[in-house]
């Protein structure tokens, strides 16, 4: 998830997805889509199903 919506390479929008996060609050999902991850040795990584929300402070990346 992010709020940095430059950083996608595609990005579709979403109506209607919701995130729950801490203190009982909800931010809305904007849209959906990849992203390019250059690691510090130039190394570049595609990135798909990455969140777009507006509102969101931080970015969560979580890779199983």
């Amino acid at each position: 998830m992010t709020s940095y919506e430059d950083w996608f390479h595609t990005n579709e929008p979403i109506l209607g997805g919701l995130v729950f996060i801490g203190n009982n609050y909800t931010l809305e999902i904007i849209g959906i889509g990849t992203i390019k991850l250059k690691m510090h040795d130039g190394s570049i990584y595609n990135i798909q199903y990455v969140q777009y929300i507006k509102w969101l402070h931080k970015n969560l990346l979580s890779l199983g």
